[in-house]
C-alpha cells in the first residue's frame, strides 16, 4: 500500500476489495488496475489510521540538492515496493510536493494531469503545487527509513508557496 501524508491527511492507494468504498467526498476510484485512494479524515470502515512520524532530526536532511522546480535522488527505500504492475526500489524528490519512481520531473505550474497519456505516470503527488525552496525561507526537506527497512518517510516543512507565501508541512 503506497501512503501520503499531508498534514493532517493520508491518502492511501490499495487495490479493490482491500478497503471499503470511499464517500464520494473522501476517496475515490477504483482505476482501471483496482486501486483506490481515501483520506484519513474520511469516517470509513477500512480507511488508514493517520499517523504521523516525527522524521525532523532524526532523518537525513537534504540541504544543497534542493532548488526550485527540480527533482533530486535516487534515494534507495530499502525495500520493493508493488506498484501498480512492477515494483520499485528507488524515488526521486520533486521539490513541488510530490515523489517519483523515476526521473521524472514535472515543471512549475500549471502541471500536466495524472494520470496523462503525453508522460509515465511514476509520480505519488502529495500536494503538487509551485513552492519554493530557497535557503532564506526556512524551508527544509527530510527523509527517513525504518531500521527493518518497511518504511520510508519523506517531510517538507516550511515550504511557501511561490507565488503566496506560506507554511507547509507534510508528508509522502
Amino acid at each position: 500500500m503506497a501512503v501520503a501524508v499531508i498534514t493532517t491527511m493520508l491518502v492511501a492507494l490499495s487495490p479493490v476489495g482491500s478497503v471499503s468504498p470511499a464517500p464520494a467526498w473522501g476517496g475515490g476510484g477504483p482505476d482501471s488496475f483496482g486501486y483506490r485512494y481515501l483520506d484519513s479524515d474520511t469516517v470509513c470502515p477500512g480507511a488508514p489510521t493517520y499517523n504521523w512520524i516525527e522524521i525532523k532530526g532524526i532523518g537525513t536532511e537534504i540541504t544543497s540538492m534542493m532548488g526550485d522546480d527540480n527533482i533530486v535522488g535516487p534515494f534507495a527505500l530499502g525495500f520493493d515496493f508493488p506498484y501498480y504492475w512492477y515494483k520499485v526500489n528507488q524515488i526521486y524528490i520533486g521539490s513541488n510536493g510530490y515523489i517519483s519512481f523515476h526521473d521524472n520531473k514535472m515543471n512549475a505550474s500549471p502541471f500536466q494531469r495524472i494520470p496523462s497519456p503525453a508522460r509515465s505516470n511514476n509520480t505519488l503527488a502529495a500536494m503538487l503545487s509551485d513552492l519554493i525552496f530557497e535557503p532564506t525561507n526556512n524551508a527544509s526537506l527530510w527523509y527517513w527509513r525504518s531500521a527493518d527497512n518497511d518504511s520510508f518517510i519523506v517531510k517538507c516543512d516550511s515550504v511557501p508557496f511561490w507565488s503566496t507565501g506560506g507554511n507547509n508541512r507534510f508528508q509522502i
